[in-house]
């Protein structure tokens, strides 16, 4: 599982806003065992994480036929050397990806902020198996 979300990038990470949940595509990177990521905080992921730290976030490769489910928290990323590093790598991968700025650069309301998910259990399902064969494989962090 970890090598699959350290070598993916983007995920759909969904939030809470009391009963509403709310869902946003993000690019990550992957270190220590948590998922980092940048947003603007004019958006309502920020202000939810703000309000809830638990969120759950999905990785999929289409092309793979695998996804990845995991539930856990987030924490905001105060330091700013921690802060340039993934504002840095996250502008890398979003160029590598799409040949062009990430989605959320080019909101022009709001100021960045940086967010470390910590994820609390994950499972991993791999669809391209036959479907006799598919398991799911859980793992707690």
């Amino acid at each position: 599982m970890e090598k699959f979300v350290k070598e993916n990038g983007t995920a759909v990470l969904a939030t809470v806003d009391g009963e509403q949940p709310n869902t946003s595509t993000i690019f990550y990177v992957y270190k220590k065992g948590s998922i980092e990521f940048i947003t603007k905080t004019e958006t309502a992921k920020f202000n939810n994480l703000r309000k809830n730290s638990l969120a759950a976030i999905t990785i999929t490769s289409v092309d793979n036929q695998i996804t990845v489910n995991m539930t856990g928290s987030v924490v905001q990323i105060n330091n700013s050397s921690e802060y340039d590093e993934i504002v840095k790598e996250i502008s890398k991968l979003s160029y590598e990806k799409l040949k062009d700025l990430a989605p959320i650069v080019k909101l022009k309301k709001g100021s960045f902020a940086a967010f470390k998910f910590i994820p609390k259990e994950g499972k991993m399902m791999d669809y391209s198996l036959p479907s006799n064969k598919i398991t799911e494989y859980k793992q707690e962090f």
